[in-house]
C-alpha cells in the first residue's frame, strides 16, 4: 500500500497485503475451483451436464478456473479483481454471443441433442449451446459481482484515507 500523503495514492496499485480476505477473493475462489472441476469433467465427458465441451474448451476453462483459484489464494485483493472483471467480459460475452447470434443446430460435440441457439464458433472446437449461454451468464455475473465488489471497497478505502490525511496548516 502507498504511502497516504504519496502522489501516486491515485492510481490503481492499492494492494491490501495486511488487511482480511475481500468478498472478491471468495467469489474467485470458487469460480475457480468450480471451473477446474468442470474443465476436467469436459475433459472426460465432452457431454456432462448438457454441455459441448471439447478437450480445447475443456482446457481453457481449467486454465481460466486455475487463475482465478490462484489469484483468489495470494493476499493481492488487486489481481482477483483484475481477474474477476477479465473473466467476467470473457464468460458474459460468450453468453450474449451465444443468445444473439445462436441459431438451431445440431452439434458436432458434447452434447448430442438439437439446439435452438447453437453458436458453432470454430467447427468441432467450440461450439455453444443454450445451457453453455447460461453458464456462461451466470458465470459472468458472479465474477462481475465479485469485480463492483472489489471497486466499492477500494474506492471507499480510497476515500476514508483521504479525508483522514489533512494537509498541515501554516503557522504565520
Amino acid at each position: 500500500m502507498t504511502h497516504p500523503n504519496s502522489d501516486s495514492d491515485h492510481k490503481l496499485t492499492y494492494t491490501n497485503e495486511n488487511r482480511q480476505r475481500r468478498l472478491t477473493q471468495f467469489i474467485s475462489f470458487f469460480v475457480g475451483g468450480f471451473l477446474i472441476i468442470l474443465g476436467l469433467c469436459g475433459i472426460l465427458f465432452p457431454g456432462f451436464a448438457g454441455l459441448h465441451m471439447s478437450s480445447a474448451y475443456s482446457i481453457i476453462i481449467s486454465t481460466s478456473g486455475t487463475i482465478l483459484f490462484y489469484y483468489s489464494y495470494k493476499k493481492n485483493s488487486l489481481n482477483a479483481f483484475r481477474s474477476c472483471f477479465g473473466f467476467s467480459l470473457f464468460f458474459s460475452l460468450h453468453a450474449l454471443a451465444g443468445f444473439i447470434f445462436g441459431k438451431p443446430g445440431v452439434p458436432s460435440l458434447g452434447y448430442g441433442a438439437a439446439d435452438k441457439r447453437l453458436l458453432v464458433l470454430v467447427p468441432g472446437l467450440q461450439e455453444l449451446g443454450s445451457v453453455d449461454h447460461i453458464l456462461n451468464a451466470i458465470l459472468g455475473f458472479a465474477l462481475m459481482g465479485g469485480a463492483i465488489d472489489w471497486w466499492i471497497k477500494y474506492s471507499s478505502e480510497k476515500n476514508n484515507t483521504k479525508s483522514k490525511v489533512r494537509a498541515p496548516s501554516k503557522a504565520v
